[in-house]
């Protein structure tokens, strides 16, 4: 991670998610963004949730669905406990 809001942010995510009983990829590896998305697109991750400086910087994380391409972003932390809700609207 570039930052340890980034870090706190992502992991805050994974534990939530986690103890809503869904299944959980976080990539917390070195590599470019670019590197983790390709690799998330060939393990076939249905969502990614991206966490980055810029859009925590506004209370945003943004919320992709491999799918049909759509994103969305959401206020973080508010609207993270709604996440069934969130990608239903996808």
């Amino acid at each position: 991670f570039s930052d340890d809001t980034v870090s706190s942010a992502a992991n805050n995510i994974y534990k939530t998610l986690w103890k809503m009983g869904m299944e959980v990829l976080l990539d917390d590896r070195p590599d470019r963004l670019g590197a983790k998305f390709k690799d998330a697109e060939l393990l076939g991750i249905p969502i990614q949730i991206v966490v980055g400086l810029k859009n925590l910087g506004e209370g945003k994380i943004e919320i992709k669905l491999r799918k049909t391409g759509e994103s969305l972003l959401v206020s973080y932390p508010e609207e993270i406990a709604d996440i069934f809700g969130i990608l239903s609207k996808l």
